[in-house]
């Protein structure tokens, strides 16, 4: 029966939106059962808060479904981390990504070419249309953390012996 109540809990989770983290925050205090991981709590509110350096610090703490997901999800995040020093007209550290960052993770020289051409958008707001982006300000980095997410492995309860059923 413990494992089963873990299990419960940890399938209510994902009810809780952003707006309601005092009730999540509650159901595992009084379940005792730990919902989140703290690395994966680290990561998220790093990536929503726009800390690329503690985001790039956090990623070899979670454990991804295959390499290639490690890949995919830097990818997401080097690229809203390019589009967002363009969008606060830092040209010069947004190459430095595009040519270190993104360029080096094997990405296709097609999607390289259109990141490179978003520098030459005249303001932010030709760049959020350019790049169908809506900015720092909007939901662009919550739509970055679902991609992520949706590639590494979740399943981390506080307690083991239930992984062992």
């Amino acid at each position: 029966m413990h494992c089963l109540y873990a299990f419960c809990i940890f399938f209510l989770k994902p009810f809780f939106t952003r707006r309601r983290r005092q009730s999540a925050h509650l159901l595992e205090q009084e379940s005792s059962y730990v919902l989140e991981n703290p690395s994966v709590a680290s990561f998220r509110l790093a990536l929503l808060n726009g800390r690329w350096e503690e985001v790039e610090d956090t990623l070899p703490k979670l454990t991804f479904k295959s390499p290639e997901d490690l890949v995919k999800a830097k990818l997401c995040i080097r690229e809203q981390k390019f589009l967002e020093l363009l969008e606060r007209r830092d040209q010069h550290n947004a190459l430095v990504v595009l040519r270190t960052e993104l360029a080096t993770l094997g990405t296709e020289a097609k999607k390289v070419n259109k990141l490179a051409s978003f520098m030459m958008c005249s303001s932010a707001a030709d760049l959020c249309q350019k790049a169908h982006w809506d900015g720092a300000a909007g939901s662009s980095r919550a739509l970055v953390l679902s991609q992520v997410q949706r590639t590494f492995c979740q399943f981390l309860l506080s307690t083991n012996s239930c992984m062992e059923m």
